[in-house]
């Protein structure tokens, strides 16, 4: 199955896309957020549906006291996809960025490429992560 994963983030949205058997993805170039979760929304279906993809991958960090205010804006990203009728799967995406950006760095990738890709980076660690029911 081809999915898009998203690392959602204030700022910059994190976008990969990998087919989950046997695994294996691409990092798609970083989308400037805008502010607007629903226009987040669209923007990341437009990209879906010119990947051809099935299914659409939503990093949301888990706390163990409670959802905090990212997970809330992540589950409401995905409440905005499955809206305009994506079939959305929330993988918990603790860590994935810090682990990314030590990946990257581990491939003497300078400060400037590490920053340009760690979004992308984890949003493909975080269908590694739903590809491996983790």
């Amino acid at each position: 199955m081809r999915v898009l994963g998203v690392d959602w983030g204030s700022a910059r949205i994190g976008i990969a896309v990998a087919e989950t058997e046997p695994f294996g993805g691409t990092l798609l170039p970083v989308i400037a957020a805008s502010g607007s979760l629903a226009k987040d929304a669209r923007r990341i279906a437009e990209v879906a549906t010119s990947e051809r993809v099935e299914a659409i991958v939503v990093g949301v960090p888990y706390n163990p006291l409670g959802s905090g205010n990212m997970g809330r804006l992540c589950r409401k990203l995905a409440e905005g996809l499955r809206a305009l009728g994506w079939a959305v799967h929330e993988v918990d995406e603790s860590f994935s960025s810090q682990e990314s950006e030590d990946a990257l760095k581990e491939m003497s990738l300078s400060a400037p490429r590490v920053r340009s890709k760690i979004d992308s980076a984890a949003a493909l660690r975080i269908l590694s992560r739903y590809a491996h029911g983790e």
